[in-house]
């Protein structure tokens, strides 16, 4: 899906990859999780006018479990002040997606459906084609990127696959990278989180149709 020759010319030197902007650009958060094999990955990306920006990246690995990684988020939350969190709903993503939602509407649970995953990857391929988006030279992501496959069934039907084995044998840093530049609503202005040390009370969520948007949107 991703050839080396691409990936090469997304990558940008000056970006290190551990560093969360005092912006106010959108900046969202694609999140992966992973349990027993698979690590947990987020990653950061500002979105400028005309490019995206991959900021942070941090990876918890087994046997690390992902409360860590939604402990952290919960807790870097204020200072970091993210436009959306999207995050990988389905298998062990189901618990921690729940915890995070104590952040309000700026977190957004996806179950990756097949067609959902053809529009993400299709999404991020578009706009590394169009010179849209910018990543740090990392190794894993970069092999990560260079390793999925895509493949057609006999009845039609889209898979995305990895190798079984080896270096590239996980695809964490890819569906991480996909959920943070990919958006079909634009940028909704977030509720107010939910007190961390108080009682529960319930978000108020506006309907699907009255969203407020930025002025720009995330395609």
């Amino acid at each position: 899906m991703f050839p080396y020759e691409l990936i090469m010319r997304c990558t940008d030197e000056s970006l290190t990859g551990d560093v969360i902007p005092k912006t106010r650009n959108p900046f969202t958060i694609g999140m992966d999780f992973g349990k027993k094999i698979d690590s947990t990955v987020i990653i950061g990306v500002e979105h400028e006018e005309l490019i995206k920006y991959v900021r942070y990246i941090r990876e918890w690995k087994p046997p690390t479990t992902y409360t860590e990684a939604t402990n952290f988020i919960i807790r870097n939350y204020p200072e970091w002040k993210p436009t959306r969190i999207s995050v990988d709903q389905n298998g062990p993503g189901e618990k921690p997606t729940e915890d995070l939602r104590v952040l309000g509407s700026v977190v957004r649970g996806e179950m990756f459906t097949k067609p959902l995953k053809e529009s993400m990857i299709s999404n991020l391929k578009a706009l590394m084609l169009d010179g849209r988006l910018k990543f740090p030279k990392n190794e894993d992501l970069i092999s990560q990127l260079h390793a999925l496959q895509k493949v057609i069934t006999e009845t039609g039907a889209v898979i995305y696959k990895h190798p079984t084995s080896g270096s590239t044998q996980h695809d964490d840093y890819v569906w991480a990278l996909a959920l943070a530049v990919y958006d079909q609503m634009g940028i909704a202005e977030p509720t107010k989180p939910m007190p961390l040390g108080g009682s529960a009370f319930n978000v108020n969520k506006r309907p699907r149709g009255s969203w407020a948007f930025a002025n720009r949107v995330i395609y």
